[in-house]
């Protein structure tokens, strides 16, 4: 955990020459750690199979959406940081990648974001594809609540089509009624494309 919270302090929360925008490597994690709303559990994965691991895992969905705050404003600067220690360097990206894909659909439904980090990750930034903001000194996946920004993660082109559906129509059931947004017109567009890509391949 302290490991951890030092790697919040000192990369997340402070900007990066690679970056390739302003700000600071996650424009969420400050203001969550300065209002004491970053909550680090650890799961232990050792001997234990993975259907078990994914149900211990899932938990903490509700029990974020339990977490105070729960509604305004205020509750979108919070975060669950869910540390992995068993998980070694080399088995990482198979374990931490996999967990995550399996994950991320109920969360998204749940109009949570969950994300993948650990020491040899290899998804580049958004604004340069040569930074690797998702390393980690400890595999960990962390939840937090869904903003519009947020699309770009929604429609990877190394998800299924039929995955990416899924997020986008959950992204927009968010988002449904809210101020239109650079984003709005975006997620509509990225939709309507994976709904004919999905048509193509059937």
């Amino acid at each position: 955990m302290q490991t951890v919270a030092q790697w919040c302090e000192e990369f997340l929360a402070k900007p990066h020459p690679d970056l390739g925008r302003g700000g600071s490597v996650c424009p969420f994690i400050p203001k969550a750690l300065s209002m004491n709303r970053v909550v680090f559990v650890v799961v232990h994965t050792e001997n234990r199979a993975e259907s078990e691991v994914d149900e211990t895992i899932a938990r903490y969905r509700q029990i974020f959406l339990d977490m105070e705050p729960v509604s305004g404003q205020e509750a979108m600067d919070k975060a669950i940081l869910v540390i992995l220690p068993d998980v070694s360097e080399e088995d990482a990206p198979r374990m931490v990648d996999e967990t995550h894909r399996r994950l991320k659909s109920d969360f998204v439904d749940s109009g949570l974001m969950i994300g993948k980090f650990h020491p040899r990750s290899e998804q580049g930034g958004l604004h340069n594809p040569g930074f690797r903001p998702l390393r980690s000194p400890v595999p960990l996946l962390a939840i937090r609540h869904m903003v519009d920004s947020d699309l770009p993660f929604l429609n990877r082109v190394d998800d299924p089509t039929q995955d990416r559906i899924r997020f986008l129509e959950s992204y927009g059931q968010r988002f449904d009624g809210a101020e239109p947004s650079r984003w709005s017109e975006k997620a509509r567009a990225a939709l309507e494309k994976n709904r004919l890509a999905q048509e193509r391949e059937q």
